[in-house]
């Protein structure tokens, strides 16, 4: 099944003293409005967090199995998903 969406990244414009949140696309565009902080970060963080998972399924292996480059791949997609989940949660 492909499902698409409004391309990312997602960023928040913040309004009125915090009271009200806008998810912008790249160009902008309007993506969704919030009125919780929290969930406005989530919401913005939601490309990088389904391109971390839809790699890291991509490239699901028998960790035994790995060496040299397999290593480095895995580092790459453990910090990519620690950064997604970073902008998800604000760094909390």
């Amino acid at each position: 099944m492909t499902t698409t969406h409004t391309s990312g990244p997602w960023t928040q414009i913040v309004y009125a003293g915090d009271q009200h949140t806008s998810i912008v696309n790249s160009d902008k565009t309007h993506i969704a409005a919030v009125n919780k902080k929290n969930d406005a970060a989530l919401i913005a963080a939601a490309p990088d967090l389904l391109r971390v998972v839809q790699d890291l399924m991509s490239d699901i292996i028998d960790l035994s199995t790995l060496s040299g480059d397999d290593v480095s791949s895995c580092h790459y997609l453990y910090d990519a998903a620690r950064a997604a989940i970073t902008k998800a949660t604000q760094g909390q």
